[in-house]
């Protein structure tokens, strides 16, 4: 059974894909052979996100990266392939901003997941207090 979608989501899906030609979305695939620059996780490219690295909007807050006060561009150069729970993930942040978030997560789920926690406590979760590294850092 397909997942019914509000005609405003499908006409914003189709506009967004519409956006760039079916030879922009094979470069920005084979930017990393079919795999999410963030995660690393193979993909198709009909499953493919594009993701603007220095985004075309963001969120107002008193926090932001400087270097992300102006739009970003379609450039391929700032166009990353992406898994949709990464782009959904890193949304408007930078790239640095994202990686602080994603950093946090363990925390946040130790402070507000008692099943989280028992987890923990019988050796079905480990944590490492490692810095967050991107599939695209290792494979430049």
């Amino acid at each position: 059974m397909g997942l019914a979608l509000h005609p405003s989501v499908r006409f914003v899906a189709f506009f967004i894909m519409a956006s760039f030609t079916k030879e922009k979305r094979r470069i920005i695939y084979d930017k990393y052979k079919g795999r999410c620059a963030y995660c690393g996780v193979g993909m198709l490219i009909s499953e493919m996100h594009i993701d603007h690295i220095k985004p075309r909007k963001r969120h107002i807050t008193s926090h932001q990266d400087p270097q992300y006060s102006s739009k970003g561009s379609n450039n391929i150069s700032n166009l990353m392939p992406s898994c949709g729970s990464c782009n959904s993930s890193k949304s408007t942040w930078s790239i640095n901003e994202w990686r602080d978030r994603i950093a946090d997560k363990t925390r946040i789920l130790r402070d507000t997941s008692a099943p989280y926690r028992m987890a923990i406590r019988y050796g079905l979760v480990s944590e490492n207090d490692i810095d967050v590294v991107f599939y695209f850092e290792y494979n430049v």
